[in-house]
């Protein structure tokens, strides 16, 4: 998995200079409700899991339970570049006054630093 980790949320797009600072930044309700698409700096997709954390409760009565967010590797799809390209495309379109027409031969590799240059990490 190669960083940056890029989140999609609605065409909101959130770049993460780690996948701890990534898999922290979503919220388990929200992974649920399938509100994010996550892509490694390759472009091949990531999937989320949720996974379920006991706590003891307050003053070591009872037990609290929180789900915890993890991010790894998608099983079955590998390469996304496009998806995430386009992604990324009308990204641009919408966040700025950059035109499509920049983006012509231009390789997913630029279009990321170009995003990170323009908006920086989200961490």
């Amino acid at each position: 998995m190669k960083l940056p980790i890029i989140i999609n949320e609605h065409g909101d797009i959130s770049f993460y200079r780690s996948l701890k600072k990534a898999s922290s930044a979503v919220e388990a309700v929200d992974v649920k409700n399938n509100e994010y698409i996550a892509y490694d700096g390759e472009g091949k997709l990531l999937e989320f899991e949720l996974q379920t954390k006991e706590n003891p409760g307050v003053l070591g009565i009872g037990k609290i339970t929180t789900e915890i967010v993890m991010i790894k590797e998608h099983p079955d799809k590998n390469d996304s570049q496009e998806e995430l390209e386009q992604s990324l495309i009308s990204f641009f379109r919408r966040a700025s006054n950059i035109h499509e027409k920049e983006f012509t031969s231009t390789s997913l590799e630029q279009l990321i630093n170009k995003a990170i240059l323009l908006y920086g990490y989200a961490d």
